[in-house]
C-alpha cells in the first residue's frame, strides 16, 4: 500500500538533511528524527536516486495536498 504524508511531516522528519541526498540517507534521517509510519512509508516508496534539492524530494514523495485533507 502506498501511503501519503504531509509536507509538514516531511519537513519535521528531514529538518537536518543536507542535499544532495540519496534514498538510504533520507530514510536514516527520517527515522533518526522520529518520523511517523506514514512518512517513513512514503519515503520508502520514492525512487532510489540522488535528490539534489527539497523540491526534487517533495516531487517524488506522495504528499497530501491541502485538498486531500478534507
Amino acid at each position: 500500500m502506498n501511503r501519503t504524508t504531509t509536507r509538514e511531516s516531511l519537513e519535521a522528519a528531514l529538518q537536518d538533511l543536507d542535499f544532495p541526498a540519496e534514498k538510504p540517507r533520507i530514510l536514516e534521517c527520517a527515522e533518526r528524527n522520529g518520523a511517523d509510519d506514514d512518512t517513513v512509508a512514503a519515503l520508502r516508496a520514492i525512487p532510489p536516486v540522488s535528490y539534489g534539492s527539497w523540491t526534487e524530494l517533495i516531487s517524488a514523495a506522495r504528499v497530501e495536498s491541502d485538498d486531500d485533507r478534507g
